[in-house]
């Protein structure tokens, strides 16, 4: 995504997702009163202090076509390396495991940004190697 097309699309996503959170606002109950024993040790208490949940039937979808967005991202590491080893779904998948099998604590904000880092990079080097000459 380009600079500009950034700049296109990001007052539209922030404009769904507002519309949404206004949408959900009475529902919208404090993590915090699930009372989970671990999420502090995975989460800055200001993020946990911070965030809210909201029970649905049907999870909102934003209309990324329509905001001249794709999936790419996700769609590119299904393409490539099938649902289970997507790096986003793989991402998924071991934070799950190391919550659910160790008692190691590790930093989940963290993780996961310095997994998207890494793909990221990778992916920029590759398209780097791979241009023509």
């Amino acid at each position: 995504m380009t600079p500009q097309e950034f700049e296109l699309a990001f007052p539209k996503v922030m404009g769904w997702i507002q519309k949404t959170l206004l949408a959900h606002q009475k529902l919208a109950r404090p993590v915090t009163s699930k009372n989970f024993q671990r999420l502090p040790l995975y989460f800055s208490r200001a993020q946990i202090g911070a965030a809210k949940f909201v029970v649905v039937d049907r999870l909102p979808v934003p209309p990324l076509s329509s905001f001249g967005l794709s999936l790419a991202l996700y769609a590119n590491g299904l393409e490539a390396f099938g649902y289970r080893n997507s790096p986003l779904e793989k991402m998924a998948y071991d934070a799950q495991e190391l919550f659910d099998r160790s008692a190691a604590v590790f930093d989940a904000e963290k993780l996961v940004t310095e997994k998207l880092e890494a793909y990221q990079y990778r992916d920029c080097c590759d398209s780097e190697r791979d241009a023509p000459r």
